[in-house]
């Protein structure tokens, strides 16, 4: 192996090149992937609020529901507005009216989407026997 003192005077010449440009790519790089880590971040911690609001939003109107089962609509959505206002304000999220109505009323959508086409329908339309039984041979 060779000393420092041996080497060639363009090889000290290189790697001085070498660890300039290797600092410069660092400078280079770190602002960019920060901001793109960033950005990222607040993507993922909008994504997960989002989901968090949805969630408080249909235990909200299902709080309502079974506050009003027989109607009441304004006070339905106002105390659900109340319920999901509060536990926002408890996780830290702030969010606008319009956007915690919109997602109450998805939730109350979603809910009657699910239960109001089997209302009126009879127990025998919706739940069959099982094939076979009944059948003559």
């Amino acid at each position: 192996m060779l000393d420092i003192e041996e080497w060639p005077v363009w090889a000290a010449f290189a790697e001085d090149a070498m660890t300039a440009l290797l600092a410069l790519a660092v400078i280079v790089a770190a602002p960019i992937l920060c901001r793109r880590g960033v950005a990222y971040l607040s993507v993922k911690a909008g994504e997960h609020q989002r989901v968090l609001l949805h969630r408080i939003a249909e235990e909200a109107a299902a709080l309502a529901e079974s506050a009003y089962p027989n109607g009441g609509g304004p006070q339905k959505l106002a105390m659900a507005m109340k319920y999901a206002q509060e536990q926002l304000r408890l996780l830290g999220i702030r969010l606008g009216q319009e956007a915690l109505r919109a997602s109450i009323e998805k939730a109350v959508l979603d809910y009657n989407a699910m239960i109001k086409p089997w209302e009126g329908i009879p127990a025998s339309a919706v739940i069959r026997s099982p094939y076979g039984e009944g059948v003559s041979q």
